[in-house]
C-alpha cells in the first residue's frame, strides 16, 4: 500500500468513515461501509453501463478504507467486520474530529514501521507511506515564501518536477539512480495531486491563492506544529534545540528529524537550508505564526550558548533561545 500512487484514496472519505464507525451499533463490512458512505455505489459497478459517478464513489471507498486498513486505523476481524482502532476516541461530530484523525493518520504515516522499518531505507521502494514521507521531506526544506508550489512538467518556474531533478543529482531514468533506487518524488502531476491533497489534511503544508492567481501549494507545517504543541507539558520552558528536538521527535520530517536527514542527505550540495544554528524557512515561518497567535512565545537571550536563527525572506532573521509555551 502507498499513498500518493493511490490517487482515490481521500482524506474526505477517511473522515466519513471515522465517524460513520463510530457510531455503528451493528456489525458492518466493508460492503455496508460502502453503500453507507458512497450511496451511488449500491450496486458496485461491474459493466459499462456504470456511471463515471458511480465508479468514482466506489474506489474512493476501496481505497481509502485499503488505506486505514494499512496503517491500522481500521481493524478486520475473521468475519469481515470492520472496527477502528481503540485508541482513536469516538468521533465528536465536530471540528474536533477532523484534528484527531489528522493527529492519528499523521502520526502512522511518519512511523518507523512505515517507512523501511529500522533502517529506515525510504529510498528501496514506494511500499508502505514512503513515497509520501520522501515527498514531504523534500518538500519542508524548500523555500516558503517561494516554493516549488505547483507540478508543471512543460514550465520550470516554481515547479516541483523541475526543483527535484535539481536538487537530486542522481536522478536517472525514470526516476532511478544508478544504484536503482528510487530518487524521483514526482512523476506525474496525478502524483503531485495526491500529495497535495495528504500533506494539506496532515498539517504539514497549505495552498495559497492570494490575488486570484494559480494555487500554489506552500509548505507550512503550521497545523501539525499546532497540534504537538497542544500536547505538550505546559506551563513550560524550554531551549530552542529542546523544543525542536521534541517537535521532530513527533514530527520527523522536519528539521533534523530521523526521516528528513535521510532524504537531505541524498541532496546537492547546498541546497538544503537547515543548519545547527539556523532553522529551514518552513519551520522558522510556523515558528513565527505560532507566536503571533500566542500559542508560544519566542525568545532571545543574548547571553544564551544555545541559540537558533529564524530563516527569513532576505536571510537570517530573529535570534532564539528559549521557547515559551504559555
Amino acid at each position: 500500500m502507498t499513498l500518493i500512487n493511490r490517487p482515490n484514496a481521500l482524506p474526505s472519505v477517511a473522515l466519513v468513515v471515522y465517524r460513520y464507525l463510530s457510531y455503528a451499533t451493528d456489525a458492518v463490512t466493508e460492503s455496508d461501509l460502502a453503500r453507507a458512505v458512497a450511496p451511488t455505489a449500491i450496486s458496485p459497478p461491474t459493466s459499462s453501463e456504470a456511471s463515471e459517478e458511480e465508479t468514482a464513489g466506489t474506489r474512493a471507498v476501496d481505497e481509502t478504507v485499503s488505506l486505514m486498513r494499512a496503517l491500522g486505523t481500521i481493524l478486520v476481524d475473521n468475519e469481515s467486520r470492520l472496527t477502528l482502532d481503540r485508541a482513536l476516541p469516538r468521533a465528536s461530530q465536530t471540528d474536533e474530529d477532523v484534528a484527531v484523525l489528522r493527529g492519528h493518520l499523521r502520526s502512522q504515516i511518519l512511523s518507523d514501521r512505515q517507512n523501511g522499518g529500522e533502517k529506515l531505507d525510504l529510498w528501496a521502494s514506494d511500499r508502505d507511506m514512503r513515497d509520501f514521507t520522501r515527498a514531504v521531506s523534500w518538500f519542508l526544506v524548500q523555500d516558503v515564501w517561494a516554493p516549488p508550489g505547483r507540478f508543471s512538467a512543460e514550465d520550470p518556474t516554481r515547479s516541483a518536477f523541475h526543483e527535484q531533478a535539481r536538487q537530486f543529482p542522481d536522478v536517472g531514468t525514470m526516476g532511478k539512480a544508478a544504484d536503482g533506487k528510487k530518487v524521483a518524488l514526482f512523476n506525474t502531476g496525478i502524483r503531485w495531486n495526491a500529495f497535495q491533497r495528504w500533506a494539506v489534511f496532515l498539517g504539514l503544508a497549505t495552498t495559497d491563492t492570494t490575488g486570484g492567481r494559480e494555487e500554489m501549494l506552500v509548505p507550512d507545517p503550521t497545523v501539525a506544529i499546532r497540534d504537538v504543541v497542544h500536547s505538550m507539558a505546559r506551563p513550560a520552558t524550554l531551549s530552542v534545540r529542546n523544543f525542536v528536538k521534541q517537535l521532530t521527535n513527533e514530527l520527523p520530517v522536519l528539521d533534523g528529524g530521523r526521516l528528513q536527514e535521510v532524504v537531505t542527505q541524498r541532496m546537492a550540495q547546498g541546497m538544503n537550508p537547515v543548519s545547527r544554528e539556523r532553522l529551514s524557512p518552513a519551520l522558522s515561518h510556523a515558528l513565527q505564526r505560532l507566536s503571533d497567535e500566542g500559542t508560544l512565545s519566542l525568545e532571545p537571550r543574548a547571553d544564551s550558548p544555545d541559540v537558533m536563527a529564524l530563516a527569513n525572506p532576505i536571510g537570517h532573521g530573529k535570534v532564539v533561545s528559549r521557547v515559551v509555551l504559555a
